[in-house]
């Protein structure tokens, strides 16, 4: 615990200074179109789960360009609109774009900074999940958003359509705050019956996180991408970032170690539905 605090009153120094944030109540943006069509068996769908660091590297926009043209989904946490955002899948044209905001940053123009789910196929549902508990001194939430799409997939007693769920866990908390976000988080994985493809950045720096969220996987029937330490972020010997699934089947992961313009290494996934 006092590692925790001590972490936390060192990272909110930096991050007050260099930003002051403004927490916002209204939280959800939708953007740009997606395909109205059902995701096919046996379809290919390609993934990339990244916190982008608010894009602070200009090679981002050069990476991101790279990166995307191929995939179905991406996964951004720390994205920033609506700046470089906006901009940027305006260019593409082909992707909903769905943000979920956890604060304004005084130093981009009250810019929102908070997840980003991106898909070429129209969601049915979004939801929006806000943690209870704030980071320490800033006082500023995280969110989780879930977006649904439909598929073709029959059933009577099953749900068919997929859940992509993206995640920024709260960092700077104790053990037992986080738990209690996880379990927030595992509430609304638990409605869903269907497949699921949750991905993002989930401050597991501890073994007693990384034990929490490995059972919250298993209670919920979720296989975790088995990416190297090389492959991902590593803080205090463990990983940040994850993709979990359920209901599909994994294909290939890629890896993007080479790409240096945020703080974490995305994560690529292929699936077939």
């Amino acid at each position: 615990m006092t590692r925790v605090i001590l972490l936390s009153f060192v990272f909110c120094f930096f991050f007050h200074t260099a930003q002051a944030q403004i927490p916002v109540f209204r939280n959800l943006e939708v953007m740009g179109q997606g395909q109205e069509r059902a995701l096919l068996n046996s379809e290919k769908i390609n993934i990339l789960v990244w916190n982008v660091h608010k894009s602070e590297d200009i090679q981002w926009f050069t990476d991101i360009r790279n990166l995307v043209g191929n995939k179905d989904f991406v996964l951004f946490q720390e994205a920033v609109y609506p700046q470089e955002i906006t901009d940027f899948f305006k260019e593409l044209g082909s992707f909903e774009w769905a943000m979920a905001s956890s604060f304004r940053l005084i130093n981009k123009d009250l810019a929102r900074t908070g997840v980003a789910t991106a898909a070429r196929t129209k969601s049915n549902t979004r939801d929006v999940v806000t943690t209870v508990y704030t980071e320490p001194i800033v006082g500023t939430p995280k969110v989780s958003l879930y977006t649904t799409y439909p598929t073709n997939r029959q059933g009577k007693k099953t749900e068919t359509t997929l859940l992509v769920a993206n995640i920024h866990a709260i960092n700077f908390v104790s053990n037992l705050t986080f738990f209690i976000e996880l379990l927030r988080i595992e509430k609304r994985l638990a409605k869903h019956k269907g497949p699921i493809i949750m991905g993002g950045d989930f401050n597991t720096w501890s073994s007693s996180r990384m034990s929490m969220l490995s059972k919250l996987a298993k209670r919920q029937h979720l296989t975790g991408v088995p990416f190297t330490d090389s492959e991902r972020r590593i803080t205090l010997g463990h990983p940040l970032d994850h993709v979990f699934y359920r209901q599909l089947t994994l294909v290939k992961k890629e890896d993007l170690s080479y790409i240096t313009s945020s703080d974490h290494i995305p994560l690529s996934v292929q699936f077939q539905f």
